[in-house]
């Protein structure tokens, strides 16, 4: 389980807690936000691009990793879901005038 950091139609990346498990085989994953509304789009197959630990800072005592994932064959349904749930949770720091930097 982790905050996803970044989503797209195409992947998403998501930094987690590190637990000692092998994740190495998955190929699906449940993506999922609640705040006033529920969306849960579950059995995204996919394919892990990336997963590295994230350097820990001064405050940090637990591991945490930043996995980044492509998804693999949407189903018409997924897609519709995945894409109502950017509308609805992301946040375009380009729309809201705090570009990053």
């Amino acid at each position: 389980m982790g905050q996803i950091q970044d989503i797209s139609t195409g992947g998403l990346c998501a930094r987690y807690l590190f637990t000692n498990e092998n994740n190495k085989g998955c190929s699906e994953i449940t993506i999922f936000g609640c705040n006033d509304r529920f969306i849960h789009v579950d059995k995204v197959q996919c394919r892990i691009v990336y997963d590295h630990e994230v350097p820990k800072g001064s405050w940090e005592q637990i591991s945490t990793r930043r996995c980044g994932v492509d998804f693999e064959k949407l189903s018409v349904r997924q897609l519709i879901m995945i894409e109502d749930f950017i509308d609805y949770f992301a946040f375009d720091e380009a729309r809201s005038g705090n570009p990053k930097g």
